[in-house]
């Protein structure tokens, strides 16, 4: 249910612009899913408490000596 407010504000500007029908579907999708995830990220992972996603911080592996 996240991305239908992201979708619907970001149509209602768009389509209102003087272009084809392509280039339109094309911006709305990659802004709402790019909007989509940055609220995910931000909103609903701090506000459920969910722990924040770490780095890959992996100890170099030690190769073994012969």
């Amino acid at each position: 249910m996240l991305q239908q407010p992201v979708i619907i504000g970001i149509a209602y500007y768009v389509v209102q612009w003087n272009m084809d029908a392509l280039p339109k579907w094309l911006l709305i999708s990659t802004l709402s899913l790019v909007l989509t995830l940055a609220l995910h990220e931000l909103l609903i992972r701090w506000l459920f408490g969910m722990k924040p996603r770490h780095r890959l911080l992996r100890e170099p592996v030690q190769e073994a000596v012969m």
